[in-house]
């Protein structure tokens, strides 16, 4: 068995000796995944509904209809390319991104981390990468529309697909599903306490309108990553790393 104890230890032993790799690498995926401006992007309209609440004065100008009913179908026309625009980013970039995390973190466990880690998905098997992820946010979604306990079932069960593709970036879909299964099985309930141990720390991220999560990421990340490896110890599955070809001399 394992204990969150000894996976946070570990994950602070590395912290102590490379922090500030691990941060520089947790911070550009936050920034190029998108993550902290939509993060930042939400505390600013909630903070700007607030102060631009429109005025019930007596003294206010009632639009034109037609400029209303113009700027209803600006607004809707404007979000419906913005939904397309950040769902093509997720699939083609932000996803790629995330595996590519999940390959620093990997290698940070043997001290051989580095930042080009974080695009290692671009040049080993991409559209292989983009598929196995791209199924991965279709299936969560739709055992999310079943009720939200389906959909954190599955995002636990589906959590060690990006350190898989990591290791193994030309796996099928579904051996990528059956091996993250089998990790997983019989541990959803300590990974979930896993999880929410991290709560704390990600909302004392968020009093700093999103920017201290950036702080905590690289502890996350690291931990998740001896999960994997104490994961693969327990359940004794061997995911072969791949290795690049040999030149013909």
């Amino acid at each position: 068995m394992w204990s969150r104890k000894e996976l946070k230890q570990n994950a602070k032993i590395l912290m102590h000796k490379r922090y500030s790799q691990m941060l520089g690498v947790s911070s550009l995926y936050l920034i190029l995944s998108g993550t902290i401006f939509f993060t930042i992007n939400y505390y600013y309209t909630q903070i700007n509904d607030v102060i631009n609440e429109p005025s019930t004065s007596i003294y206010s100008i009632e639009p034109d209809q037609n400029f209303i009913l113009f700027l209803f179908y600006f607004i809707l026309l404007s979000s419906f390319i913005g939904f397309i625009i950040r769902t093509l980013y997720t699939i083609f970039i932000a996803n790629p991104l995330s595996v590519g995390e999940s390959k620093y973190f990997i290698n940070n466990r043997k001290d051989q981390g580095r930042f080009n880690n974080l695009f290692y998905a671009f040049s080993h098997n991409y559209m292989n990468i983009v598929k196995v992820t791209f199924f991965m946010q279709i299936k969560l979604m739709l055992w999310t529309l079943l009720f939200i306990i389906p959909g954190i079932i599955k995002a636990l069960e589906y959590s060690m697909i990006p350190y898989i593709l990591a290791e193994r970036p030309d796996i099928s879909s579904e051996e990528a599903f059956r091996l993250s299964k089998e990790l997983t099985d019989y541990q959803k309930t300590e990974l979930f306490v896993l999880e929410l141990s991290f709560f704390g720390w990600y909302f004392l991220g968020l009093l700093l309108c999103g920017i201290g999560i950036i702080f905590v990421y690289p502890y996350y990340y690291a931990t998740m990553a001896e999960l994997y490896f104490k994961l693969k110890e327990i359940k004794q599955i061997e995911i072969t790393p791949d290795i690049p070809p040999i030149p013909n001399l």
